[in-house]
């Protein structure tokens, strides 16, 4: 089961992860296991804004300010989301 990440945390992307956005996707590499991961538009977004320097709930103010859908549904999404990432080890607290 995937650890929560609070509205008050602060992820950020893990060092060692090798990524590049290519045609609006987040295209993303864990050199400690060699697999590929993908993003969509949405989830490339966040995957950008996840600094180390914003809050979650940050991130997800900022989502809803560009993406037509409710705050509070984009804020459940980013904690899932978030902690799917960390569970991936694409994501670092």
């Amino acid at each position: 089961m995937s650890e929560a990440f609070e509205p008050a945390a602060r992820p950020l992307r893990a060092p060692s992860v090798a990524w590049r956005v290519i045609q609006g996707e987040a295209v993303m590499v864990l050199p400690a296991t060699g697999r590929v991961h993908t993003l969509n538009p949405v989830g490339t977004r966040f995957w950008e804004l996840v600094d180390g320097q914003r809050t979650l709930g940050e991130i997800a103010r900022q989502l809803h300010e560009e993406f037509d859908a409710p705050l509070g549904r984009i804020e459940l999404d980013c904690q899932h989301f978030a902690a799917e990432l960390g569970e991936r080890r694409l994501l670092a607290t």
